[in-house]
């Protein structure tokens, strides 16, 4: 059914790798080249004390407990921690007041009563002790303490008592990785790059808590209203009879208004003297602790047969876990495949997983990268960016208080009406029905059990046991004229033997990186650059996947680093580590976009690469890459790197061969960007 895989993706990743590593405002005294974005982001943060800015401090050093206390302490005060605290100093050898401000709040302790050896190097254990008791002492509003180490640490059994809780909530957040596939090294001491990178994911992630005029949910939007009048113009009158004469409620009905003053009120909350929007503009909604819900979801698709409405009938079981914002549904039916679907706002993704009817495919993942206003949600009183309010009212179902809800979503092109029966102690929609721009039910959706049950974070996890295809690049070409331009372009761009060729880069010309191929159809790819290592040396190095490993060869130190994968990785034709995420045209160009689905690096920013090929000559003439924090977000300003495609000529297949005297050093592990490569010392 799906047409042959393109054999000619080119996909230069991670071109901003170590050899073209992003630089921001760089003072920092000795930080490694692949720290500086996110020491820049700590420090407009409000992350960085002096000492670290304007100081000796050497941030390839190992950090004293002092300094970091100084950091945290900073940490704590972003977060909107008290600041009406005592000032009674309990240590003998240290005087510092963010010090003696972070003892009160609760973040540190001495090694004894009166001591707090402010020199001592900080472990590893030990940051993710006063992490945690700083998100604890703030109240931040998505931190939870989670249980689960993310792997099977050899030497989890190394933790100290008093950190074992802290470090495996860190390591199940990914404040904290281990320092490979087996070790997690928690007394392991602490550079400050590292320390300071570390307080800056936690920093990221987790929000302050929230005022009284933060309580209210944030909805999508405006609040745009909708009137029934301009809604029953499309109505087919005798479809909507037709309905109604085979037991479909009609569009036209609407509940009796029933207000009380003694609601048993609990997730959701309303001032009940108002009714229609202002009713609605007044609900608040608390949130979901843990909550299991099972719904039945009836389908009637209508047709028209020999001058009379019939339908086609289908039902669906959909169980959804809601937990803050993030919900895992999974939907069973006799007629379509099996869908199990995610969205976890921390990671910034809907992701949908379903088993294909493709026997060569398979189970398979797709992450679907959409507006976050209209990401699926289960919260009903936020309304995406395509939904308009129509009426609201409190009323009656089944002997429970209810807030009964009209909304217009717009939808595919259609407008669909929605009316739904929201619980005011459960905070969820208990019964719903879904009509047609003509005025007919097409769905019905009831819950059969409600189950307040504890949840537990990895349920909202994607599955790793799945094929991460993202075939989107196959279904748009499949869906849509094939995509002859991206073809060609190959053809007409590179040649059938090995070749080289030269990404020049557009800010600076002495930039270039050398691409070197095995031939058009790209079997093998490397990439060589120059770097400079922590002395200021210009060092050339070769990169390159073999199959199995990740090379990073170095001529000069006579010396190649293993890895199984890594950030440096450049996916040339890694199929599975590319989402397709669009084309678009200019007036002399065809520019075609794809994300990296790979394995973030230290920042966790994720690459996004851009092919442009020229019209006139049909070649490709540009590659550029750029960051986003996420697949939804915005670009990030200042990191864009454009080549020029340029310089074809033959090469040879000498560089992907690595000479018999070089010191192999081999990782089972991914590099992540967290560790400087051997050849930086």
């Amino acid at each position: 059914m799906i047409k042959k895989i393109i054999l000619f993706l080119l996909c230069l990743s991670l071109i901003t790798s170590v050899s073209t590593a992003a630089t921001a405002t760089s003072n920092y005294n000795s930080a490694s080249s692949w720290a500086l974005d996110e020491l820049a982001k700590a420090d407009q943060a409000g992350l960085l004390p002096d000492i670290m800015k304007d100081g000796p401090f050497q941030f390839s050093d190992n950090i004293s407990r002092l300094d970091f206390s100084k950091a945290i302490i900073l940490f704590y005060d972003q977060l909107g921690g008290t600041q009406d605290l005592p000032t009674t100093n309990p240590f003998k050898d240290v005087t510092d007041p963010k010090i003696i401000k972070a003892y009160h709040a609760g973040i540190i302790k001495g090694k004894s009563e009166d001591v707090f050896m402010p020199e001592d190097v900080l472990t590893r254990q030990e940051m993710c002790v006063m992490i945690v008791r700083t998100l604890d002492a703030v109240g931040t509003t998505n931190y939870q303490a989670r249980v689960g180490f993310q792997k099977a640490f050899q030497d989890i059994e190394h933790i100290s008592d008093w950190a074992i809780e802290a470090v495996e909530s860190m390591n199940a957040h990914r404040i904290i990785n281990g320092t490979s596939d087996r070790l997690l090294s928690p007394k392991d001491h602490l550079t400050g790059e590292q320390a300071i990178i570390m307080l800056y994911r936690a920093f990221d992630k987790f929000e302050k808590p929230m005022g009284d005029e933060d309580k209210k949910l944030i909805r999508v939007g405006d609040i745009k209203s909708a009137e029934i009048d301009k809604i029953s113009e499309n109505w087919d009158e005798g479809l909507i009879q037709k309905s109604i004469e085979m037991g479909f409620p009609s569009i036209k009905e609407r509940p009796e208004e029933k207000k009380t003053n003694s609601l048993d009120r609990d997730v959701i909350q309303f001032d009940d003297t108002l009714s229609g929007l202002d009713l609605f503009k007044s609900i608040t909604h608390a949130g979901f602790d843990s909550i299991t819900v099972d719904y039945m979801s009836k389908h009637s698709k209508w047709l028209m047969f020999a001058d009379d409405y019939d339908y086609i009938y289908s039902e669906e079981t959909t169980t959804v876990h809601l937990k803050n914002e993030d919900f895992y549904e999974v939907t069973r039916s006799d007629q379509y495949p099996k869908y199990d679907r995610y969205y976890r706002r921390d990671h910034g993704i809907y992701y949908v997983v379903t088993e294909l009817e493709m026997e060569s495919i398979g189970r398979a993942s797709y992450p679907s990268i959409i507006d976050n206003k209209d990401v699926p949600r289960h919260n009903p009183i936020v309304f995406g960016s395509k939904d308009y309010f129509v009426d609201c009212l409190v009323t009656e179902l089944k002997g429970e208080a209810v807030i009964y809800l009209e909304r217009l979503m717009s939808r595919d092109e259609e407008n669909k009406l929605v009316k739904e029966w929201i619980s005011i102690k459960d905070g969820i929609v208990i019964k719903s029905y879904t009509f047609s721009e003509d005025g007919a039910v097409e769905k019905e959706m009831e819950a059969l059990s409600i189950r307040y049950e504890e949840i537990e974070d990895s349920v909202f996890v994607e599955p790793q046991d799945i094929a991460y295809d993202d075939i989107t690049f196959l279904i748009y070409s499949y869906m849509n004229e094939p995509l002859i331009d991206f073809q060609d372009a190959i053809s007409n761009t590179f040649i059938e033997e090995p070749f080289i060729l030269d990404l020049i880069n557009k800010k600076n010309s002495k930039n270039i990186l050398k691409m070197h191929s095995s031939g058009k159809a790209m079997n093998q790819i490397a990439i060589t650059s120059e770097v400079k290592n922590h002395k200021g040396e210009t060092l050339e190095i070769i990169e390159f996947h073999d199959g199995e490993y990740f090379n990073t060869v170095v001529p000069e130190k006579r010396v190649v680093e293993k890895y199984k994968t890594s950030v440096s990785d450049m996916k040339l034709f890694d199929f599975h580590s590319l989402g397709f995420r669009g084309r678009r045209e200019t007036e002399k160009k065809i520019i075609y976009t794809f994300q990296d689905m790979g394995k973030g690096s230290v920042s966790d920013l994720i690459t996004f690469y851009e092919y442009s090929i020229d019209k006139e000559s049909g070649r490709f003439v540009e590659i550029a890459s750029f960051f986003k924090e996420s697949p939804i977000g915005e670009e990030v300003e200042g990191f864009r790197q454009e080549y020029v495609v340029t310089n074809l000529k033959k090469g040879n297949m000498a560089i992907f061969e690595i000479p018999k005297d070089y010191e192999v050093v081999q990782h089972d592990w991914h590099y992540d960007g967290e560790h400087a490569p051997i050849w930086w010392e």
